[in-house]
């Protein structure tokens, strides 16, 4: 059975080597900010000698055993890790976050860019993310510019995310990034086989609404497929999803699909209903956003039939 794990911090050995040299010092670092003592931190995980091997990044240490200190610092495994990571994102999530940018823009130099530092990442440190993003960003290239997509590259992508039994963030982020890629029928079941863990991993906050952001991408895939049976589906699994007040984004692309179907279903032109929501970005400062909604938005004006 193949696991895929959320890998950018495992995928080279001296990256997890430089991780593994920081989890003592910043324990030892939370241990001493909270005043807490060492015996109360370590009693009956290891001895003296050890822990002072461990906190000063001279020893390794089993992943239950940080656990049970995380417990005993009164720390979220999830804190821990932003921390570890110095308040920062992922590398994966910092680059898809620029290829997004680039693609609502549709600026093209930018993903030229960005295919060349991760050319150079995947030369360098050989790591799988790297490679993914490279080739997705050469398939955006393609799909911006109006050529065929390269069916190698497709399957590079594709075959990772098949392979995969269980899915976490990393998949996640891959598939809702390459969703253009994929067939319908493979999505639908893809859907059905992977999206339970997802709701999982964010019921637990160990997420961000990434659901969200699949399902709506994924309704704008069937809207401009004229796939509106399949699209109702979504939408009731979107609707399920429980998302934060403060969530604004999400809560205005759950209401902005819900509108746009209830339009489309009832043959009312949900014109007007569907700017209100959208000018938001625009209030926001997000224009490429605004841009994309607005060209769906027009793109079901143009194609169904509405009552005048």
């Amino acid at each position: 059975m193949i696991i895929c794990v959320i890998y950018y911090q495992l995928s080279t050995y001296n990256l997890w080597k430089e991780l593994k040299m920081k989890i003592g010092s910043l324990v030892k670092q939370i241990r001493q900010s909270k005043k807490i003592p060492t015996e109360t931190i370590y009693r009956d995980i290891m001895s003296k000698s050890m822990y002072y091997k461990f906190e000063n990044s001279k020893n390794d240490i089993t992943s239950s055993n940080l656990l049970i200190i995380l417990d005993r610092l009164n720390m979220s495994l999830k804190e821990f890790e932003y921390l570890i990571h110095d308040g920062l994102l992922p590398a994966y999530q910092e680059s898809f976050q620029r290829m997004y940018s680039a693609i609502y823009r549709q600026d093209v130099d930018d993903l030229q860019e960005l295919h060349q530092s991760t050319k150079l990442n995947q030369k360098k440190k050989l790591r799988t993310e790297d490679r993914h993003l490279q080739t997705l960003v050469e398939l955006y290239i393609e799909k911006l510019s109006g050529q065929p997509l390269d069916s190698k590259k497709v399957d590079i992508i594709k075959t990772y995310l098949l392979k995969c039994d269980s899915w976490y963030y990393y998949e996640w982020s891959l598939f809702n990034n390459s969703i253009f890629i994929f067939d319908v029928a493979t999505i639908d079941a893809l859907f059905d086989q992977t999206f339970n863990n997802l709701e999982t991993y964010e019921s637990h906050n160990a997420l961000g609404n990434e659901s969200v952001l699949f399902v709506a991408n994924l309704l704008s895939l069937l809207i401009q497929q004229q796939q509106i049976e399949l699209a109702n589906k979504y939408l009731k699994s979107l609707n399920l999803i429980k998302v934060p007040e403060t969530a604004v984004f999400e809560t205005i692309l759950i209401k902005f699909y819900n509108k746009l179907l209830l339009g489309i279903n009832s043959h009312k032109s949900p014109k007007q209903d569907v700017l209100n929501l959208i000018s938001i970005f625009l209030k926001l400062n997000l224009k490429p956003l605004y841009a994309s909604h607005q060209k769906l938005l027009d793109f079901v004006l143009q194609t169904y039939s509405f009552d005048k």
